[in-house]
């Protein structure tokens, strides 16, 4: 019966123990997860503030290519202005070469490269002009010069200076890997557009191309010449640039009003931002 008993009590024993390591460890688990709990609280923050200061950085320079700016500024930066005359004296040149056999000298021409270092061409044009034999290129078949048989396939786009210069400028802000997303769908949905303006000014010159043997039959008419009905056609069907670079800032004030940051709750809020980027603009953009 002592034996017994004595078996019961440290059964018992036993068993206390066993629950008692299990609340233990269970007591430890907790308060260590609690600890985490709390201590991600105060590790992460200083990452969370970095990385968002960082993005404050990166629009508040973003801002400074787009806020106060009309569609004329816009278009300027990319320097349009030359590069539909650059095209349109190409288009020119080659009719009357076509048509003439006369050639303006190299240094006259706005499509020169020292203006237009760039371009860019359609693959199907660029097929149909040269035959690739053994890795060479074959240059291009002469027409015959009669101003009747004239055709212009266009298909290709002088690129001055300042267009490949803004460009890399506007590429160069969607590498940080802090913009936010919409910001930076906004920015590649402008670049499309500038993009698509400038084909579109070869859309119009291959069209007005069509009436040029009717508008100049003759070298005399030819020297009266005038650019403007072409100028007039592109400038009434240009992309509005100005309507993308507003959607850039609507969303970048979108982006901070949907974390609450707005200016009476901080320093970080839209108003602030655009505060810092006025006072880096020049006093006619601002």
């Amino acid at each position: 019966m002592s034996y017994v008993a004595t078996e019961t009590i440290a059964s018992a024993l036993t068993t206390t123990a066993t629950v008692f390591q299990i609340a233990f460890w269970l007591g430890t688990v907790t308060l260590a997860f609690l600890g985490y709990l709390g201590a991600r609280k105060t590790l992460f923050q200083p990452l969370r503030t970095e990385i968002f200061k960082r993005q404050i950085d990166d629009l508040s320079e973003i801002l400074q290519f787009f806020v106060g700016k009309g569609e004329v500024k816009l278009r300027d930066e990319f320097d349009f202005g030359l590069l539909e005359q650059a095209n349109i004296e190409a288009m020119y040149d080659a009719y009357v070469y076509h048509a003439f056999k006369v050639k303006r000298r190299k240094e006259a021409r706005a499509y020169r490269s020292e203006l237009c270092p760039a371009g860019m061409i359609k693959a199907e044009i660029l097929t149909e002009q040269y035959i690739l034999v053994d890795g060479h290129k074959e240059e291009p078949v002469e027409p015959p010069p009669e101003p009747a048989s004239w055709t212009y396939k266009g298909g290709q786009v002088y690129l001055p200076k300042r267009y490949v210069k803004q460009e890399k400028r506007i590429r160069r802000l969607l590498e940080s890997p802090f913009l936010p997303t919409p910001v930076a769908s906004a920015i590649e949905n402008y670049l499309e557009a500038v993009e698509k303006n400038a084909w579109l000014v070869d859309e119009v010159i291959l069209q007005a191309a069509n009436e040029m043997p009717e508008k100049y039959p003759s070298m005399e008419e030819l020297k009266e010449a005038q650019f403007h009905w072409i100028y007039n056609r592109i400038n009434s069907r240009y992309d509005k640039l100005e309507l993308h670079a507003k959607e850039i800032v609507r969303v970048i004030r979108d982006y901070f009003d949907s974390d609450n940051l707005l200016p009476s709750k901080g320093s970080f809020g839209f108003s602030s931002i655009l505060r810092r980027v006025r006072r880096r603009l020049p006093a006619g953009d601002a």
